[in-house]
């Protein structure tokens, strides 16, 4: 089997049914049906509902949101296993145990629902963003930190507001930027 064509004319790529045929036009670009052929209303509807989960925005936020949310969970509980304990030992052992349970959850529910926020505004910012500028670059990472740290501390007031608008802008830019690195 020949996978080298030496056919510099541009048509390699519409042989390649010819040499192997996981490599076909077919199978590439998905091209499933045939010249002529149209999709009937049930393809139809899937193509539909399966463009609007790929491109909406509100379907991604609510992924980032519940991603925002395990990864919550997962802080809450480290971070709960490394705060010392004000346990008060005169108590039986399981309502010491109770207590902390009780502790425990409410450690991990505040870190769930604030990571869930966190995720779902940050990703309705960037996807709108990428929308209205029809442009993926470092500049919706910017305004969607910038916009996530400001909402979330507005209720604090202006200055905290810029401060939460600044620090959330630099650490984004900067994950964004070692995602795009070669070196990461």
């Amino acid at each position: 089997m020949n996978l080298n064509n030496n056919n510099n004319n541009g048509s390699s790529y519409n042989n390649r049914s010819n040499n192997n045929i996981i490599l076909s036009d077919k199978y590439i670009n998905l091209n499933i049906l045939k010249k002529g052929e149209e999709l009937n209303d049930q393809e139809k509807l899937f193509l539909k509902v399966h463009t609007y989960l790929n491109e909406g925005i509100i379907p991604k936020c609510i992924g980032m949101g519940i991603g925002g949310g395990f990864v919550g969970i997962l802080i809450g509980a480290f971070f709960f296993s490394m705060q010392p304990s004000n346990i008060d030992y005169t108590l039986s052992y399981k309502e010491q145990l109770k207590e902390q349970f009780c502790l425990f959850k409410q450690s991990i529910k505040n870190s769930c629902v604030n990571f869930a926020k966190i995720g779902f505004l940050f990703s309705f910012y960037e996807n709108s963003l990428q929308k209205m500028r029809a442009a993926n670059d470092i500049t919706n990472t910017l305004y969607s930190g910038c916009l996530t740290g400001a909402t979330i501390s507005y209720k604090k007031g202006l200055p905290s507001m810029i401060s939460g608008c600044a620090s959330f802008a630099a650490f984004s830019a900067v994950i964004e930027k070692l995602q795009k690195s070669k070196k990461f």
